[in-house]
């Protein structure tokens, strides 16, 4: 049996023979499906999961009103219905699952186990059911899908999903191949490539323990989202996110509320990413993280830090340089000065491959905005170098005293290498 972490329900797979598996899900009734339809019902005027709190208040209410017995079944069948995901729902969060295999409609659902070997399922689509979830899961990626356009590829929860839709290519069907990256989220692993030093993640503990705003820079990447995901464990489990991106988090500490931009359509309004930042600040979250912004989000994004709350986003801009400049474009209405709002940047490498350098804003003086390379990459350990100095070092030093500082900051490497060990758990 395995848990998963979002719904709190238990499915368990059965290895019938050395070629079937059988996936069972939670009992349900015909109370229980009239419960989680009435909840559908409810939650179907939400704008978002930006009201994931009022999600929690229905789904509450509901049961008491139906007298649900298995509230964890009843969780996991809200969240099927949610996800569009339909059968194969239940092996998309299966951690035994590392590849789902649909060959078309009314062939049994093919499965690759953590024992490398590949199985047959109990589960079958029509197909319209494979059909749905291929649009379904090119949704999830930021995809369109149709018989003109039949294919899409990408990265979804960690996995790699390859999707062909229609008779076109397969005279069975849409098809869908989803596998998990085998290589996972190795903590370990991520740093190691990337360019972290034990300073430089201390560091950013510590800022992000002062409530520090950070924006990461540099070439369109994915190590971006992947930096941007890391900042989000850094966090205190205990304190609440807001996420705002166009892909639910492959990695997360599970103290999030996701917010997606939706396109206008026929029926619904378009929610942009200022929609949805001015959305987050009404929720008051510890932390707003907004997965890849532009130039023209950039007065939403100092509202919500001048407004108290410390923000993590990035954004496609080659060099601190060039931020402040940005600040200076009169369509903005912010003035240069605005820019050292943001306490650090973060920079990725022209070759995309490592965090190069770590900026922290100063001050602004004589029209100028002052900033300090506080970590650089070390040449000959390809890893980040602390500078010697740091205006939040010194003003948290000349607060607590030299020694104190100097025991503070030794006490949280030390903490921060237990947890690197750990995989922040």
């Amino acid at each position: 049996m395995f848990s998963h972490h979002q719904t709190y329900h238990t499915i368990s797979i059965m290895v019938d023979s050395d070629s079937h598996v059988t996936v069972v899900e939670p009992n349900s009734d015909q109370k229980l499906d009239t419960a989680v339809a009435t909840v559908l019902h409810e939650i179907s005027s939400f704008q978002s999961f930006a009201v994931e709190r009022d999600l929690e208040d229905v789904i509450e209410r509901i049961s008491k009103v139906f007298r649900i017995s298995d509230i964890d079944a009843f969780r996991y069948y809200i969240n099927k219905s949610i996800s569009g995901l339909g059968k194969i729902y239940p092996l998309f969060n299966l951690e035994e699952v590392k590849e789902i295999d649909v060959n078309g409609y009314d062939e049994p659902v093919i499965v690759k186990l953590s024992d490398d070997n590949y199985y047959t399922t109990n589960i079958k689509l029509l197909a319209n059911e494979v059909d749905s979830i291929a649009i379904r899961l090119a949704q999830l990626m930021g995809k369109k899908i149709s018989t003109s356009d039949p294919l899409a590829r990408g990265t979804l929860n960690n996995r790699e999903v390859s999707i062909t839709f229609g008779t076109e290519i397969s005279p069975k069907g849409s098809s869908i191949r989803i596998a998990r990256n085998d290589s996972g989220y190795d903590l370990k692993k991520f740093v190691e490539s990337n360019g972290f030093s034990l300073e430089s993640i201390s560091y950013l503990k510590i800022a992000i323990e002062n409530s520090k705003s950070i924006v990461i820079i540099g070439p369109h990447t994915e190590l971006k989202y992947s930096a941007l995901l890391f900042l989000m464990d850094l966090v205190d489990k205990e304190k609440k996110i807001t996420y705002i991106g166009e892909k639910i988090p492959s990695r997360s500490p599970g103290n999030y509320i996701f917010m997606k931009t939706k396109e206008k359509s026929i029926f619904s309004s378009q929610i942009d990413r200022v929609s949805l930042i001015n959305t987050a600040m009404r929720q008051r979250p510890d932390y707003i993280v907004i997965d890849t912004i532009e130039v023209v989000d950039l007065p939403s994004v100092i509202q919500a830090i001048t407004t108290g709350h410390p923000t993590f986003t990035s954004i496609d801009i080659d060099s601190v340089s060039a931020l402040v400049s940005a600040f200076s474009d009169s369509a903005l209405d912010l003035g240069r000065d605005m820019v050292s709002v943001i306490d650090i940047v973060i920079e990725i490498s022209e070759s995309s491959d490592r965090i190069s350098s770590i900026y922290e804003f100063d001050r602004f003086e004589h029209n100028d905005v002052l900033y300090d390379l506080v970590f650089s990459i070390d040449k000959t350990t390809e890893k980040l170098r602390y500078n010697g100095f740091s205006p939040m070092f010194r003003s948290m030093s000349n607060a607590m005293g030299k020694d104190d500082f100097h025991r503070y900051l030794e006490n949280v490497r030390k903490i921060t290498s237990e947890l690197i060990e750990n995989g922040l758990s």
